[in-house]
């Protein structure tokens, strides 16, 4: 009966253990090619007309990169926020606004992989957001812990550019977490193209 246990105990592990390398070397290869497909289109941003991010935001596609400069970390960011370009990249909420464009624009990611750095982020720190439009830079203004109710904090907004981020929380949590961790950032001018 032990000898059954253990061996069903090594199976179930072996399986979890394939699950998780499986969906590590895809975001891998999703980030090593989207990487450098994006490469060249972020390194010509001076040259090239405005517009080609919208342009570049298609399902699966990375458009974007978000960098947190202080904290040497970068994202891509690619458009939708279903869960499979969730595993991916940060995902950039379909209807919001793009850099660039005024208005909010709002991004989502999971809190145990690409927005795990927003735990540690304090106000005024700078936020980059890299498109083939140039390199918009946000300063961090607010933090907030929201009930995920709250969906006014992704909604278009008439005044300063915004970037707003949103993760779970809370940070260490098990399972589906009860809350929603935003961070909201304001454009600095002038960005750079």
């Amino acid at each position: 009966m032990l000898r059954a246990a253990e061996t069903a105990l090594l199976t179930i592990g072996s399986l979890c253990m394939a699950v998780f390398a499986g969906a590590e070397l895809r975001a891998w290869r999703f980030a090593r090619s989207e990487d450098a497909r994006l490469r060249p289109l972020l390194q010509q941003a001076d040259v090239l007309p405005t517009g080609r991010a919208r342009a570049a935001a298609l399902p699966g596609r990375a458009f974007g990169r978000l960098e947190f400069p202080a904290r040497g970390y970068s994202a891509l960011v690619a458009e939708g926020v279903d869960d499979d370009t969730l595993r991916l990249a940060v995902g950039h909420l379909p209807g919001t606004a793009f850099p660039g464009e005024g208005g909010n624009v709002a991004l989502a990611g999971h809190r145990d992989s690409f927005f795990r750095v927003l735990k540690d982020v304090g106000t005024d720190e700078e936020v980059r957001f890299r498109t083939p439009d140039g390199v918009y830079s946000y300063r961090i203004e607010s933090r907030s812990v929201l009930e995920p109710s709250r969906v006014d904090v992704v909604e278009p907004r008439s005044d300063a550019p915004l970037l707003t981020l949103v993760t779970c929380y809370p940070f260490g949590y098990i399972g589906s977490a009860p809350l929603r961790y935003v961070v909201r950032a304001r454009q600095q001018q002038p960005y750079s193209r």
